[in-house]
């Protein structure tokens, strides 16, 4: 069943998709600076292919780990409710649309100050 339903994928897709890296904190820093320099930085999102917001993180990253969204909601301070399952506070999971875009915009331009000031700290 597994194979019949594989081969309508094209090879090189499926070896992609199966090489898939780890979206972690230091790639979504390096992609959100590259998101924030946009004119319309909340119509993109920092772990799709492209910053397109139109496609999936799952298709670039492993989300099996830690999933790209999980990190980008946490890094502005969105909190996660494990008892409701839901984000607190977000009527939807983008930051922009959770938070507004200016509220979004702001909070992750300190998130990435205070980043920055870690890394000073600790000497990396």
């Amino acid at each position: 069943m597994e194979k019949d339903r594989l081969r309508f994928f094209s090879k090189s897709w499926l070896e992609a998709y199966k090489t898939r890296a780890v979206y972690t904190v230091e790639d979504h820093v390096k992609r959100l600076v590259a998101l924030m320099s946009r004119d319309e930085p909340c119509n993109c999102c920092p772990a799709s292919k492209g910053l397109d917001m139109r496609r999936s993180p799952a298709e670039f990253w492993d989300d099996e780990l830690d999933f790209p969204c999980r990190i980008c909601r946490q890094f502005v301070g969105l909190e996660y409710d494990d008892k409701a399952g839901r984000w607190v506070g977000a009527v939807s999971g983008c930051p922009c649309n959770a938070l507004g875009a200016d509220e979004a915009i702001r909070r992750t331009f300190e998130a990435l100050k205070a980043y920055q000031r870690e890394i000073i700290l600790d000497g990396k």
